[in-house]
């Protein structure tokens, strides 16, 4: 499918210690293979391996997990001509042991609306806030900045808030891939667990002070600084015994009612263990080991321990 609409095409699949038939499946397909083949692992990892892999101009970034719309190309052309970095709409497939359980139609992420030229009256692009594993772009998106390998998760989110103030990210009101979420619950709660799970807007943080871009993190990462703040009004309240701080805790998680609150409470709660998480990968050692093509390579993390 887009063959047709680009003169050269090439695709660069990025394993992450799988242990099913991937891999082999990717090279009966003429995927360029980059392989982690030990160390430290994160979809910002495998995005970072295949923007360096890659020698095109036009980049698409697709997740594991989901599945292109056939039409997509056609379908975006005019707003990727206009814009340059754009997203669309999902469908969201939500599964049961191996069994597509609830179909969810056009789930949207524009913020405001704008007309696009050459899309009809009637479609409109919105710029948003924020990206998610599906990204349409050009190279001169990375320029300055590219995905930072290290960070556990909301990569996305931190390569906005480094870029923002010289590129604009478009959502354009058309499906572009099927979202296929075999998330089961138990796996979920078992992650809340991991040390280094969900700390990657920590890190983000933490890399937006020391380099100057927390404005662009603020505007970003509304639900985390909420998450930060109620966390800190929780355990306050509860060492000094106030109820005056605890109030305050549950109006703040429970502001955004059906929205974030799920999330706001449980990021306040299990605050103090992220924060050591993120400490502890600070200061520790990090490294990947990458087989690309048959050739290998490290990258490392150096930490903040002295050498």
């Amino acid at each position: 499918m887009a063959r047709s609409h680009f003169k050269r095409v090439e695709k660069i699949y990025v394993d992450a210690k799988s242990r099913d038939r991937s891999v082999e499946i990717a090279k009966r397909r003429g995927c360029h293979i980059c392989s982690i083949t030990s160390g430290f692992i994160s979809p910002s990892m495998g995005r970072y391996l295949g923007l360096q892999a890659a020698k095109g101009e036009v980049l698409l970034f697709l997740d594991s997990d989901m599945e292109l719309y056939p039409d997509w190309f056609e379908r975006s052309k005019e707003a990727f001509n206009l814009h340059k970095t754009i997203i669309g709409e999902r469908d969201e497939w939500i599964y049961l042991l191996g069994k597509v359980v609830k179909k969810i139609n056009g789930i949207k992420k524009i913020n405001a609306v704008m007309p696009v030229k050459g899309l009809g009256a009637v479609k409109l692009s919105g710029q948003i806030r924020s990206i998610g594993g599906f990204l349409m772009t050009h190279r001169s998106f990375f320029n300055e900045e590219t995905f930072n390998p290290w960070i556990v998760d909301e990569e996305e989110a931190d390569l906005y808030a480094r870029n923002k103030d010289l590129h604009r990210i478009w959502a354009v009101p058309e499906k572009a891939y099927i979202h296929h979420n075999r998330q089961y619950f138990y796996k979920k709660f078992i992650r809340v667990f991991m040390l280094y799970s969900n700390i990657g807007y920590l890190q983000s943080l933490y890399n937006a002070i020391s380099r100057g871009y927390l404005v662009n993190y603020i505007s970003l990462q509304r639900k985390y600084l909420q998450s930060i703040i109620a966390g800190i009004l929780l355990y306050t309240g509860l060492y000094f015994s106030s109820q005056l701080l605890l109030v305050f805790w549950l109006a703040l998680c429970f502001i955004d009612l059906g929205f974030y609150f799920t999330g706001v409470i449980r990021n306040s709660v299990i605050l103090p263990y992220k924060l050591l998480g993120l400490l502890v990968f600070l200061i520790v050692p990090h490294r990947t080991s990458v087989n690309e093509n048959g050739k290998t390579f490290i990258l490392k993390y150096p930490g903040l321990l002295p050498s």
